[in-house]
């Protein structure tokens, strides 16, 4: 026996398999994003030419097109302090201009061109603007690299072996690789995403809902 709730979470937010298609053709072509966007940054800065958060969204935005996608939502890019917020959207009157060494984050939202139907893709990217990294960065991106490989591993597991699993014990095992601090991811670590934005399905979630829905294939 399942709860109400889980059940109708998986009805409501389960994807079709044209869905799941349109959002793998979206996800492999964001995935060249992240090279454009570096190049930028890369030419600017290594001609002492000025660049901003907000000049770097416009790029982005304009390149993608040329992959056959459009966005969904506004281009996230997040500078310097600015990275502890989510969904932080540059404007042109508040734009930040970016150095060197600065720590970046991009996310892009898009979906197959002319295809309101389309499932999207999502994809977020943690860059510095210098050739090395510093050891303090390199260590908290070892952290999150072991948190989304701990969940994901949990996931597979899981299903695989049929045991039931909900959204929060996903998240409480990537939180326990993050931190003992739980206010250092203050947001839930994953959602359920429709064609436009969040579902309202499961969330991997401790930290705000304690989701304990249950984590079912096809959602």
């Amino acid at each position: 026996l399942r709860p109400s709730c889980s059940m109708l979470s998986f009805y409501n937010t389960r994807w079709t398999n044209e869905e799941v298609e349109s959002h793998k053709y979206a996800a492999a072509r964001l995935d060249s994003i992240l090279p454009i966007a570096v190049k930028r940054i890369g030419d600017r800065l290594s001609r002492d030419k000025k660049i901003t958060d907000y000049d770097l969204a416009r790029h982005i935005g304009k390149n993608l097109g040329k992959l056959d996608l459009e966005l969904v939502d506004p281009v996230v890019v997040a500078v310097g302090e600015n990275t502890l917020k989510e969904k932080f959207i540059p404007t042109k009157k508040n734009q930040i201009r970016i150095e060197r060494d600065d720590l970046i984050y991009l996310e892009v939202t898009a979906r197959r061109k002319k295809q309101p139907e389309a499932m999207h893709a999502r994809l977020g990217w943690t860059l510095v603007a210098s050739d090395t990294v510093s050891s303090a960065i390199q260590a908290s991106w070892n952290r999150i690299t072991a948190a989304a490989d701990t969940a994901l591993a949990l996931i597979s597991n899981r299903i695989k072996s049929n045991i039931t699993l909900t959204g929060q014990e996903v998240d409480i095992a990537a939180r326990r690789k993050l931190s003992g601090n739980p206010h250092v991811l203050p947001r839930a670590l994953g959602y359920n995403l429709n064609r436009n934005d969040r579902n309202f399905g499961v969330r991997f979630d401790n930290y705000l809902y304690l989701d304990n829905r249950e984590v079912m294939p096809g959602m």
